[in-house]
């Protein structure tokens, strides 16, 4: 007898080597029919690769212990504890917001977008004393140098137009 007829194996035995109920297996197979040859059989190492492949929340992780705890198996006194987690977590976020440590992610959307559309507008719409400083000069250093200044003062406007966010002005920046 070969070594692969060995890992051929009823759906009863998936359920007594992963520790999970017979009826868990069945609806499995059921939902993926090609596991199951005409023999009525499973191929073990396909049947735990495709799991694998697609394990799901609240099951046990192939290779992991069915009895290892997971928010079914806690029971009251875990639910308990999680509820208690999550009433702690929120009265951090609640101290956090009356600190001003943490803002609306729309407020914050809202400037970033604010800040980057006064950018571009400026980078695609130059004053036009630039464009005439710029036209006079014939050193290209020089010009380089026109652009480099002119682009580090929009950059400058854009970090105080962000940090405005929370509120806190940036060191060297220009409002």
């Amino acid at each position: 007898m070969s070594v692969a007829a060995l890992e051929r194996i009823k759906p009863a035995e998936v359920a007594r080597r992963l520790q999970i109920g017979k009826s868990s297996v069945s609806r499995y197979l059921g939902q993926y029919p090609e596991l199951i040859g005409t023999d009525g059989c499973v191929d073990w190492t396909e049947f735990q690769k495709h799991r694998g492949d697609n394990w799901r929340v609240g099951e046990p992780r192939p290779g992991e212990s069915a009895s290892a705890p997971t928010a079914r198996s806690t029971g009251r006194k875990g639910i308990k504890q999680r509820l208690e987690e999550i009433r702690l977590e929120q009265a951090e976020i609640e101290l956090a917001r009356q600190k001003g440590e943490v803002v609306d992610a729309r407020d914050v959307g809202d400037a970033v977008m604010e800040a980057a559309s006064t950018l571009r507008d400026a980078l695609m719409d130059p004053d036009q004393a630039f464009c005439d400083r710029l036209a006079a000069e014939r050193d290209p250093r020089v010009c380089a140098q026109l652009v480099r200044d002119r682009e580090r003062s929009l950059m400058e406007k854009f970090v105080a137009s962000l940090s405005a966010i929370d509120g806190k002005p940036q060191d060297g920046g220009n409002t």
